[in-house]
């Protein structure tokens, strides 16, 4: 970073304090968009349904496309940032841990919540796990993007912002959708 900037070291911390807090504001410039228009997108859906009308898929694609987006799937965007967020996960930082879950807190709520709506049959238990598993679907999208091309031989396009969003929308709608089973019992028999 320090070399791309033509900076010294001393500079992030003039700056910014430490490297955490300089992740943090890295994060904060690009989540900053993606969580706005996430959030304009559930109101507009919200606004022309109730939550008995809410479409499971229209919510999915409120969560994903401005990730999407954001991540340079379908040109523009920053392939970077879905990177450093895919890092972030997987060697957490407890500061910056904290930090994306303030910054996706009303985000994680309102979702859960709409997701809740059309998936009220759905065990509290169950739910959470497939909401969990949703996150982690997204996320290796954003971070591996060439994956797909790769195990597919080159049939799947994962820079068609359309074809990407289209098979995470289906695969995660088809998750929730997905038969309770109660594991518990079924390992006992």
């Amino acid at each position: 970073v320090t070399a791309m900037a033509k900076v010294n070291i001393a500079a992030i911390h003039y700056h910014f304090g430490s490297k955490d807090a300089l992740v943090q504001a890295v994060l904060e410039r690009r989540l900053s968009p993606v969580n706005q228009e996430r959030l304009e997108r559930l109101d507009a859906l919200e606004a022309i349904s109730d939550q008995s009308t809410l479409v499971l898929e229209d919510i999915l694609r409120a969560l994903f496309e401005p990730a999407l987006r954001m991540s340079g799937i379908g040109g523009g965007g920053n392939k970077n940032i879905a990177r450093l967020i895919g890092r972030i996960f997987s060697e957490p930082s407890n500061s910056l841990q904290l930090f994306l879950k303030e910054r996706f807190q009303i985000v994680f709520e309102r979702f859960t919540a709409a997701l809740r709506s059309v998936l009220p049959e759905l065990p509290e238990v169950d739910f959470f796990w497939r909401v969990h598993f949703m996150m982690g679907a997204m996320c290796h999208t954003l971070c591996d993007q060439e994956r797909p091309k790769l195990l597919s031989g080159g049939l799947c396009d994962p820079h068609c912002f359309e074809e990407t969003s289209d098979q995470l929308v289906i695969f995660v709608a088809g998750g929730l959708r997905a038969q309770c089973t109660n594991v518990r019992e079924r390992g006992a028999s």
